[in-house]
């Protein structure tokens, strides 16, 4: 009875340990080796936001006619606007952001989208997306909520 009884021990042991390894695999080492791409990330952070959240994606030369998938064929409760690079300096973010949202832009367009987001919205947390190669492929900017701190 010991004997088959340290069998089954060693079995779930293993059985655990090769889970663990997996887990590791698949959340830690993938995401490293194949990082998503800036449409996958917008679609993510989209699921994440709240029910009437707003996201504005600002088109660059390089991605014109810009859609997300996800957002197009899901019923997230979020609204996805669209602004050309060319229109950000008449660009009226404050009407586009409402009371919360993210503006997310491509890198080339970001000095200049996040001086007029700044001008508009305040001070905001500003996090740079990486893709394959470890190059910037997305520049996400979420305004400071009214009173509290950058999100």
């Amino acid at each position: 009875v010991t004997s088959a009884r340290r069998a089954d021990w060693v079995g779930v042991a293993l059985t655990v340990i090769l889970a663990l390894l997996g887990l590791r695999s698949y959340f830690v080492v993938m995401p490293r080796r194949y990082p998503p791409n800036l449409e996958d990330v917008i679609f993510w952070r989209a699921q994440e936001m709240e029910t009437g959240s707003n996201l504005v994606f600002v088109e660059g030369d390089s991605s014109p006619g810009f859609s997300v998938w996800g957002i197009e064929h899901f019923d997230l409760d979020v609204t996805y606007h669209s602004v050309p690079a060319e229109r950000v300096q008449s660009a009226d973010f404050r009407a586009l952001c409402g009371s919360d949202c993210r503006v997310f832009c491509l890198p080339e367009d970001a000095q200049v989208v996040l001086e007029r987001l700044r001008a508009q919205l305040g001070a905001g947390a500003v996090r740079a997306h990486f893709g394959p190669g470890g190059r910037v492929v997305g520049v996400e900017f979420a305004p400071q909520p009214a009173g509290g701190n950058p999100p």
